[in-house]
Formats: structure tokens, sequence, C-alpha cells
């Protein structure tokens, strides 16, 4: 016989106890995913226009600092999210870097661009909202 709390047994307590716990480490971990993923695509849109604005050496170091931030956490992200979206933004990452090495600056603003688009739908994809809870 199971023990009973309040009319509830220690194992339906238990139960719920588990699912609140996995909500909120759900919820608090989507928060920190989209934060993450919004800083990021600032950088990135920041260092287009640095680029296209002549502030070269500004524009490569925020790019390569945002590179840096992004396989920092590469583990972590590719446990939580969706390996597709993933994979083109370490692709575009790796265009990047081949353009900011060329010193193609068109080519580098425009691969920043895309970047921080890509980086955004990512975060709105971890936002807690309606159209992602429907």
């Amino acid at each position: 016989m199971d023990r009973k709390i309040g009319g509830l047994t220690l194992r339906e307590l238990t139960g719920f106890a588990l699912l609140a716990l996995l909500l909120m480490g759900g919820l608090l971990t989507a928060w920190d995913m989209s934060r993450q993923h919004e800083t990021l695509s600032v950088m990135l849109e920041d260092s287009a226009w640095l680029a296209l604005t002549g502030q070269w050496e500004n524009a490569r170091k925020t790019a390569q600092d945002a590179k840096s931030d992004w396989e920092r956490r590469r583990n972590l992200r590719a446990a939580l999210a969706d390996h597709t979206p993933l994979e083109e933004i370490d692709g575009l990452f790796a265009e990047m870097t081949i353009f900011a090495a060329s010193e193609e600056r068109t080519e580098f603003a425009r691969t920043c661009a895309a970047l921080a688009r890509r980086l955004e739908a990512l975060a709105d994809s971890h936002k807690a909202s309606w159209w992602n809870i429907l």
C-alpha cells in the first residue's frame, strides 16, 4: 500500500515534482538558447555593417568572436536543437571565414547578414510563444 499525503500517494507527488522539474528545465534551456542566438545574430549584423562602412578589422574581429562563441557551445546546441539549421549555420561560418581571409568585403557582409537571419530564426524557434507551442 502506498502512503497517502493529502489524498495523493507519494508516487503521484514524485511524478508531479519530476514533471515540474522537467518543465522548468525546458523553459530555462529554451530561454538561454534564444538569448545566445539573439546575441550572435546582433554581433554578425554589426559585423556586416562594419565591413560595408570600411571598418574591416573590426568587422573581422566581431565575426571571429561570434564564430568562436558558436563553436564553443556547439555540442550543447546539437543536443538541444534540430541539426539541419545547425549544419547550415556551420557552412555559412565556413564561407564567412573564407571571405574574411580573401578580403571580399561584399561577400563577407552578405554571408554575415545571412548568418544573422538564420540565427535570429533559430532564436525565434526556441522562444516560448503560442505559435511554437501549437
